[in-house]
């Protein structure tokens, strides 16, 4: 086996969540680089060999698109909505939210009605500057060790797996928080129902990226917070992507199958088919709520 250098599998290792012997390469590149993926056949923890990107990477490299016709008109994203309203007791109760990862603020902008104080990190330049000017009262930092009071809700959204090292990661947020501050966290799913169950290799080819150093499952992300020192660690699964984009991947082997198979949508059997992927295991993404 090729030396693995991924910081994250040498944090695993140390924590007992995966073991050498267990492990199994089940791929030989990412979509976008070489770089080997790893499943350890027990736990279903998924990693990568190796971290490329860095800070410099992160901070010329955005994700989304400020002038996208659907944000330019709302001012966020369908997902950003979505947490707004998943999360709204949490977000209500708060004085002080600080979202980690907030490329162009669609999440704050929502959440700024809600809260006396809003805040965010971010390494992206060209986010930076744009959150600087749709926010002139609020403040926006490269580290959360930067932030100068503490929040009451931190948020990480598809933010942890890009993170070389998760713990320390995870133990900075919890020394940020206030006292019985929350941090809400959002990431993909080591058991997508179309990685593990039906092994889509289409599906496999696109979603191993190599900025995901680790996809993680319920057990190593209730096991890294409560490392880290949270308490109250709920970790649950949530389905983003319903029966039309799952309908793409086994008809063409694509994306956005929601999209194209829009005219074929119908809400009861969508919501049955999300419940039938929460009810086996298998979504898309996971969700960790915990309190310092």
């Amino acid at each position: 086996m090729k030396e693995i250098t991924n910081p994250v599998y040498l944090e695993l290792i140390e924590l007992n969540l995966i073991n050498k012997k267990h492990l199994k390469k089940i791929s030989n590149t990412t979509r976008d680089k070489p770089i080997s993926v790893y499943l350890d056949k027990k736990s279903k923890i998924i990693f990568l060999e190796r971290y490329e990107s860095n800070i410099e990477y992160y901070e010329n490299q955005a994700s989304g698109d400020p002038k996208d016709a659907y944000f330019l008109e709302n001012k966020h994203y369908p997902d950003d909505y979505r947490r707004f309203k998943q999360f709204e007791k949490d977000i209500e109760s708060a004085e002080y939210i600080l979202d980690y990862g907030c490329e162009w603020g669609g999440f704050l902008r929502l959440v700024s009605d809600k809260c006396k104080k809003i805040s965010g990190v971010e390494l992206n330049n060209d986010c930076l500057n744009f959150l600087r000017n749709d926010f002139p009262g609020s403040s926006f930092f490269k580290k959360v060790t930067d932030i100068n009071d503490k929040p009451d809700l931190i948020t990480l959204f598809h933010v942890l797996e890009h993170l070389p090292h998760q713990l320390d990661s995870l133990i900075e947020f919890r020394n940020a928080l206030t006292d019985k501050g929350k941090i809400i966290i959002e990431v993909p799913h080591a058991q997508d129902f179309l990685i593990q169950s039906v092994d889509l290799k289409e599906f496999r080819n696109f979603t191993f990226w190599s900025e995901h150093l680790i996809l993680h499952t319920k057990e190593s992300l209730k096991i890294l917070l409560k490392k880290a020192g949270f308490r109250d660690v709920e970790v649950f699964g949530y389905q983003r992507y319903g029966f039309t984009n799952h309908l793409g991947w086994f008809v063409d082997g694509t994306p956005n199958g929601h999209v194209k198979n829009r005219g074929l949508e119908d809400f009861e059997l969508d919501k049955a088919y999300k419940k039938s992927r929460v009810d086996s295991s298998t979504t898309d993404t996971l969700i960790a709520v915990a309190t310092k």
